[in-house]
């Protein structure tokens, strides 16, 4: 069987494209740049055709208990796997812990396990000791984009929605919880089912912090008519978290004609044309205050028990607002105000949760370590995949299950499980949109254009309909 002994392949697979695209295109610049053929595309869509491609490495974005089976997957492909917790930097300690974003079958499978900051390291290694050598902390790519690049990717985006909405305040929705796409409760029951064996406590922690999410949830629905009645001639952007369901906001601006309710593309550039966010509990606190913006939280009157689930920082990134009347005071106060933005600095509790080291980047550190794993040899070229039928008989179901659930007469006939599976596949179909080969392009380029490299220009193209290719050219 022929090996090829030249070629290194990284994948980077997405779970939710529009929000992690960005910092991986980063990461595959960087790693494309070293020699690396990058494929980067939809999760569901990578690891369908992992069988097909070149033995490599996958750099996931999670590795929670539920996802051991597909790591093992990844493994049996012959490929080598390594994790980056997206979601690392704003969680509680007691997720970073066991059997919540970590899972002994996962950690068993992963060659090499990545961290944003000193505090993700010490909770996994406390956790798991005799893993600790797997785990390095690197930081991530998403920040230096957020930092370097976000502002020349997005400029001419950002001036067109300014043009569309002039000065506006963005409310990034965080309560995939409390208004979840699938409804009911299923917010807590799906972190649950993602988890492994949950001791009393860390299920009982995840059912308090469900209740929280659910008053302060209550609380916002019932502030905004106020807010949107103060401030009639401002645009209000309402951003819904990627697990939410969007009907209680579809009729929330239809009754408020200031809102609008906007879920398209990255949330990126609706934060740096923003006159100031305000949220609670948001990574996007995160994104605009390392992009300069004014960043707000509204902590509304919670009973004291529930303190316990307050973030670490997204209160240190922003103003904390703890009645009603000093949010509209700040609300006011940011709109009045023509101060430049200035990027946030990374000091005190910042500096634990989120590693940077001045002499390499996140994603040189990164390559580094994968450099290590790199398969010897691959037994596979790359070509175009096939679509294998089991895969394509699933797709055929979901569309059918679609179209029913696109009729409210037979929606509502169908029995419960059917019509959570079919607000399922809408769920997994939102997470998995938004790839443009354009817009890949787009950040490629500006990067290359940022660090002034002497070296050709990389190529972008597309591989499939859905995943697209960084490299060199031969």
């Amino acid at each position: 069987m022929l090996m090829n002994k030249e070629k290194k392949y990284l994948y980077l697979p997405l779970e939710i494209v529009i929000r992690e695209h960005d910092g991986k295109a980063t990461l595959a610049r960087e790693a494309a740049a070293a020699g690396w053929t990058v494929i980067i595309g939809p999760k569901v869509a990578l690891y369908s055709i992992c069988d097909q491609l070149p033995e490599g490495v996958f750099l996931i974005k999670s590795a929670t208990p539920l996802e051991a089976e597909q790591i093992r997957g990844l493994k049996k492909a012959g490929h080598k796997v390594a994790s980056h917790d997206e979601e690392g930097v704003v969680t509680f300690r007691e997720f970073l812990g066991k059997n919540v974003r970590f899972g002994a079958g996962t950690i068993a499978e992963i060659d090499r396990i990545f961290f944003w900051g000193d505090i993700q390291q010490e909770c996994f290694n406390e956790a798991y000791p005799d893993s600790a050598h797997k785990g390095h902390v690197t930081g991530s790519p998403r920040f230096e984009f957020w930092r370097d690049y976000a502002a020349d990717v997005y400029a001419k985006t950002v001036r067109e929605i300014q043009e569309d909405y002039g000065k506006y305040i963005l409310i990034p929705s965080s309560f995939g919880i409390a208004n979840n796409v699938l409804g009911g409760d299923m917010g807590v029951q799906l972190t649950k089912r993602h988890s492994g064996d949950l001791t009393k406590d860390q299920a009982n922690f995840m059912t308090g912090q469900g209740e929280q999410n659910l008053v302060a949830f209550k609380e916002y629905m019932d502030f905004l008519p106020q807010i949107a009645t103060r401030f009639p001639n401002t645009s209000f952007i309402v951003r819904p978290h990627p697990s939410e369901g969007h009907e209680v906001w579809h009729e929330f601006v239809r009754n408020f004609p200031n809102f609008s309710l906007v879920y398209e593309g990255s949330v990126t550039p609706w934060i740096l044309g923003a006159a100031s966010i305000f949220h609670f509990k948001s990574t996007t606190s995160i994104e605009a205050y390392i992009m300069g913006r004014s960043v707000t939280t509204y902590m509304p009157p919670l009973p004291p028990y529930m303190d316990r689930f307050k973030l670490e920082v997204p209160l240190a990134v922003s103003r904390v607002a703890e009645t009603r009347e000093e949010l509209l005071g700040f609300i006011e106060e940011a709109l009045k105000s023509e101060v430049p933005p200035a990027p946030g600095a990374v000091t005190g509790i910042l500096k634990n949760w989120i590693s940077i080291d001045p002499a390499r980047s996140s994603s040189q550190r990164m390559l580094e370590l994968l450099e290590q794993i790199m398969p010897a040899a691959s037994t596979r070229s790359l070509q175009q995949p096939v679509e294998n039928v089991k895969r394509g008989l699933h797709k055929k179901i979901e569309k059918a299950l679609q179209i029913a659930g696109s009729h409210p007469s037979i929606s509502k006939r169908l029995p419960l499980s059917l019509q959570r599976r079919i607000g399922g596949i809408a769920y997994g179909q939102r997470k998995s949109s938004g790839m443009d080969l354009a817009h890949t392009e787009n950040v490629i380029r500006t990067i290359e254009k940022k660090s002034r490299s002497d070296a050709p220009l990389l190529r972008v193209s597309q591989f499939t309909d859905r995943i697209f290719m960084i490299a060199k050219d031969d």
